[in-house]
């Protein structure tokens, strides 16, 4: 299925680790739960494409990971393989491990694919009508392409959702949401945020400069909310300092000397009149 992606933003925890071969690629294999809205949770198996000489990680390491998902119906397991994966060092054994984390306990589903149907009728869990639609989506998840549906819905108790209207069928959809549940073999999804039909191109408006910008502290920090620069701000205008504008040329302007005679009114400049003055003096001589 073309246009179609499903992907999972999540903090998860891992364990019984063990090394197993799929497509003839070896892969780390790891037990998780997907934690849902509804507190019930999902079983899956966590696929870390393993590079020669990589250990296991020890049980109950937590990691954040975007990772390609594959969802089943029946009671196996669902399969994640992580696209990038960052793991928390530390002590997984010590009290204060968990403390140190993220508070991020539900993960985000990023999903692209076709809508199938749509409904505003009263559907569970919501109890309440809900704009809501079913989305055929698809992923490459170790070596084989998966394909499932999922309903994805408005929360109705929100005013956010009040003005927009759900897609149209056959339109091409990008969804990030909140995993809810899943209900009569399902996968709901809580929408956050939609992109109606990515097929349509729409005109992005100019984003406005931010009124200030953040000062560093003096503090060495992992993560800091100012970018580097390799060259200051300052720089362009003292390399136009060691220029000069080299002086523009000075003009003479004559300016014109109107004379009276009897026959006609003439127009001579100043060298004319001195010529005049010089040839005078000589006949006077």
């Amino acid at each position: 299925m073309s246009n179609s992606a499903a992907q999972l933003l999540a903090i998860l925890c891992l364990i019984d680790g063990n090394k197993t071969t799929i497509h003839n690629r070896t892969y780390a294999e790891y037990k998780t739960a997907i934690a849902t809205v509804d507190g019930l949770g999902q079983a899956a198996i966590v696929c870390i494409w393993q590079k020669p000489g990589t250990h296991l990680m020890v049980d109950n390491t937590c990691v954040l990971t975007l990772a390609k998902m594959s969802v089943t119906w029946d009671d196996t397991p669902w399969v994640l393989e992580p696209v990038i994966l960052h793991p928390f060092h530390s002590d997984p054994n010590d009290d204060e491990y968990e403390n140190t984390l993220p508070d991020f306990r539900v993960p985000i589903m990023i999903s692209m694919g076709t809508v199938l149907s749509v409904t505003s009728n009263a559907i569970a869990p919501y109890n309440a009508p809900t704009k809501a639609f079913v989305v055929a989506t698809s992923e490459f998840v170790c070596g084989s392409v998966v394909t499932y549906t999922l309903r994805a819905c408005f929360d109705p108790a929100s005013p956010k959702w009040t003005k927009v209207p759900p897609p149209n069928v056959g339109n091409n959809v990008y969804i990030v949401g909140h995993i809810h549940g899943v209900y009569n073999n399902t996968l709901y999804l809580d929408v956050e945020s939609i992109v109606l039909n990515t097929g349509v191109g729409s005109n992005n408006p100019t984003l406005a400069s931010p009124a200030s910008t953040p000062v560093a502290t003096g503090k060495k920090r992992k993560f800091t909310p100012v970018a580097s620069s390799s060259q200051s701000g300052d720089n362009g205008a003292e390399n136009n300092t060691d220029f000069e504008a080299e002086p523009a040329p000075s003009s003479v302007v004559t300016e014109p000397v109107v004379s009276d005679t009897a026959s006609a009114l003439r127009i001579v400049n100043e060298s004319q009149v001195v010529s005049a003055k010089v040839r005078g003096k000589r006949k006077e001589k």
